[in-house]
């Protein structure tokens, strides 16, 4: 009898430390927007998130957004970490406010894009840097027919103006509410920041650099581009968030510690950001007006 307990703890060790036993994980559930799903769906055209060696845009691939970027990565990220290539159940969440809200209550182990580090509590594990202190600048955006913005070439003969921004976007409201502008006016959805433009509920917004040529964004029919020559830097650093209540929170955590160190020492972070164009270098020498 000793004997074949002793051959039974065996096999359980054996089976449960193999890779692709009953142990290992077959998705991770990530909180994000139906915007960032549909772009992430988008952007691979049933493609490996696994197999993705570079995000340039070309006439066969649309525009990654950081958010893609960043939920690549993580996914790529986890396999260096040692968690194999896992697959994405989506916890669908209005707003970033709430894809925070999902993970911190464990309904979703990671959310599905980078946070700053004030939006993290004694609730949720911090990744390293994703997106480094001084390195998220965006674009300051408005209708290409307002002719009297885009002459703007400094933080003063901004302050006559309006903008709109989203209610959770916690970076962008502190930097435009230091540029003590006309008004600030808050939405909670993306399509909005473009309809209120059109609808001249507001003069301009702060969005990421698009790797267009002539820089520009479009959503809902409507285009932006943004002042030339001038941008703002938004101040802190963004990490990924990772659930401490939900079951599989500790070994997403530790796993992306182990890959995420990887994909920034060998320049992997620098390098797709610059191909998606969230670090353009046509920018790189415009004044920054905050």
């Amino acid at each position: 009898m000793p004997k074949l307990i002793l051959t039974i703890l065996c096999l359980a060790v054996l089976l449960l430390g193999r890779p692709g036993s009953a142990a290992a994980l077959d998705t991770v559930t990530v909180a994000a927007t139906r915007s960032m799903i549909d772009s992430y769906r988008d952007f691979l055209r049933e493609r490996s998130p696994y197999g993705i060696t570079s995000f340039a845009s070309s006439p066969s691939t649309p525009h990654a957004s950081r958010s893609v970027v960043v939920m690549i990565m993580m996914l790529q990220a986890l396999k260096i970490g040692g968690m194999g290539e896992v697959g994405i159940t989506f916890v669908e969440a209005p707003n970033s406010a709430r894809e925070r809200a999902e993970v911190k209550s464990g309904h979703a182990v990671v959310g599905g894009q980078d946070y700053w580090s004030d939006d993290f509590d004694d609730s949720v594990f911090m990744s390293l840097p994703v997106v480094d202190e001084g390195q998220f600048v965006k674009g300051i955006y408005v209708l290409p027919t307002n002719k009297s913005i885009l002459a703007v070439r400094d933080k003063q003969h901004l302050q006559p103006y309006s903008a709109v921004t989203l209610n959770g976007w916690r970076g962008d409201i502190a930097t435009l509410k230091a540029m003590n502008l006309r008004d600030l006016v808050y939405t909670y959805n993306d399509e909005n920041l473009f309809l209120f433009l059109k609808l001249g509920r507001a003069d301009f917004t702060l969005l990421e650099f698009s790797s267009a040529p002539d820089l520009s964004v479009s959503h809902s029919g409507v285009t932006l581009v943004p002042i030339p020559r001038v941008k703002v830097t938004l101040p802190g650093s963004r990490c990924l968030m990772i659930s401490k209540v939900h079951p599989d929170g500790r070994r997403v955590y530790e796993a992306l510690a182990r890959g995420l160190e990887v994909l920034r020492e060998n320049g992997t972070f620098t390098r797709v950001f610059r191909e998606s164009g969230f670090i353009p270098e046509q920018v790189k020498d415009w004044k920054t007006i905050n």
